[in-house]
């Protein structure tokens, strides 16, 4: 394929728009740019290609995608950091080419993924002692010198978010983005970096697009302006692990405030926590969440706000603001009187159908017990009760029928039919309530039918 004069002409123009852009955009923009100024350059230069078949496609392609990250650092030799990942050659030798290399880095508008798995290799050979066992402390010691170039290197670029581009869902990713299915059962590639001693998962960096199915069936998405992932290693009250947002440029050692979202759903009722890390402020906690959510999809009812190190103590617990949320489970269910909370060591699993397929609980799923005399038998919950277990809780949520009120071991069979293949601790209730009244309708006035 050959450019036309015109063509030529727009390129040009597309080029000295994107070098005048280049010093007011961030990362992920940035990176774009320079990739995007590489490709017009092989363009303009001469890099036309024949028509390809479909057989020579793919690997005009890889072809194509190795020539711009080569071009993307020129001269920068990076093949001390690829020693250094992929043979695990971790040597004076090594060590200093990836210094004199790094040091042509430190212009660059982004860095090489090579680079950064290279620092954590070697972070990571400090951090055992292994590196002392390879390399003796004085020749360490001669390197130091050069060695905090680097680290300063690191800390300036915030690799992180380098690293939280990473993610399958990025915007920078060349290869298959994740398919819908995936997205919801969590199988796909996230991003782990670490701020201020908290390991972090990224499953959306930033620039990234956030989609899903709301529950009315509602498809939404969201562009995200801060990455976002979850704590590794804790729980948050839908059950998965708790959720945060961080905004770019956070520095490695942060020590600012943490905010913490309390998010309702559309009934006004809580539905789980949102933490903010990198923002100053309430106001600028409550913007940046709003940035991504519809208002008509989940709201605030509060924020908080801990230091840091008060906020690493909570999320040690494996409830870690649960504190308020029984208390606010409570007021929820007080109208109706037939919600409690109960100690699990009273439960009584006898009658639990271990056939039945339950849904996924959250933290503040209720399980359904039939109450006979002092005995609370429970109907559906064996997975809120595991989940109960690994907590160490000693009350659960409870959805309370009392034998004394009329309801049947045949009414909660046959609720158990009627809420198909997956079965919810709420709709099964509300069937056992529908299926007793109906039954008990039909005993007093035995003309009204089914």
């Amino acid at each position: 394929m050959s450019l036309n004069p015109i063509e030529k002409i727009r390129l040009s123009r597309e080029s000295i728009a994107l070098v005048a852009q280049m010093p007011s955009l961030k990362s992920v923009e940035k990176i774009k740019a320079a990739r995007r100024l590489n490709e017009i350059t092989l363009l303009l230069g001469g890099g036309a290609t024949q028509t390809l078949t479909a057989e020579g496609a793919e690997t005009f392609h890889e072809n194509l995608k190795a020539d711009l990250d080569q071009d993307e650092w020129p001269g920068v030799d990076l093949s001390p950091f690829e020693r250094i990942v992929r043979d695990n050659e971790i040597t004076i030798e090594t060590l200093t080419g990836a210094i004199a290399s790094t040091k042509m880095l430190l212009n660059s508008v982004s860095v090489p993924p090579i680079f950064i798995e290279a620092i954590k290799a070697v972070s990571e050979q400090l951090e055992s002692g292994a590196l002392y066992d390879a390399i003796q402390v004085d020749q360490l010691e001669a390197l130091a010198g050069e060695m905090q170039i680097v680290l300063d290197h690191v800390e300036q670029s915030q690799v992180h978010d380098a690293i939280a581009q990473s993610a399958a869902t990025s915007e920078l990713n060349t290869g298959v983005n994740p398919t819908q299915e995936q997205l919801e059962a969590n199988q796909y590639q996230t991003a782990h970096i670490e701020i201020a001693g908290l390991k972090i998962a990224i499953e959306n960096p930033i620039g990234s697009v956030r989609r899903g199915v709301d529950k009315d069936g509602q498809e939404w998405e969201t562009t995200m302006t801060a990455h976002y992932g979850y704590f590794e290693g804790t729980l948050g009250a839908d059950g998965d692990e708790l959720d945060v947002f961080v905004v770019e440029n956070l520095p490695q050692d942060f020590s600012g405030r943490v905010f913490v979202i309390d998010q309702i759903d559309r009934q006004g009722r809580f539905d789980e926590h949102k933490v903010i890390l990198g923002v100053t402020s309430k106001a600028t906690a409550l913007a940046l969440y709003q940035a991504h959510y519809d208002e008509n999809y989940n709201s605030v009812s509060r924020i908080r706000e801990y230091s840091l190190e008060e906020f690493k103590e909570r999320i040690a617990q494996p409830t870690a603001f649960f504190d308020s949320l029984h208390a606010m489970l409570l007021d929820s269910w007080a109208d109706d009187g037939r919600y409690d909370l109960l100690p699990v060591s009273k439960l009584d699993r006898s009658t639990l159908n271990y056939r039945m397929n339950e849904a996924k609980p959250s933290i503040k799923e209720p399980i359904v017990v039939l109450q006979s005399g002092s005995k609370y038998l429970v109907i559906h919950g064996q997975k809120r009760l595991e989940m109960a277990k690994k907590n160490a809780e000693k009350f659960v949520p409870a959805i309370v029928f009392d034998h004394r009120s009329n309801y049947t071991k045949k009414d909660i069979e046959r609720a158990i039919k009627q809420c198909g293949s997956i079965v919810h601790a709420e709709a099964l209730a509300a069937l056992i309530e529908v299926n007793a009244t109906q039954r008990l309708t039909e005993e007093l006035d035995p003309k009204v039918t089914a």
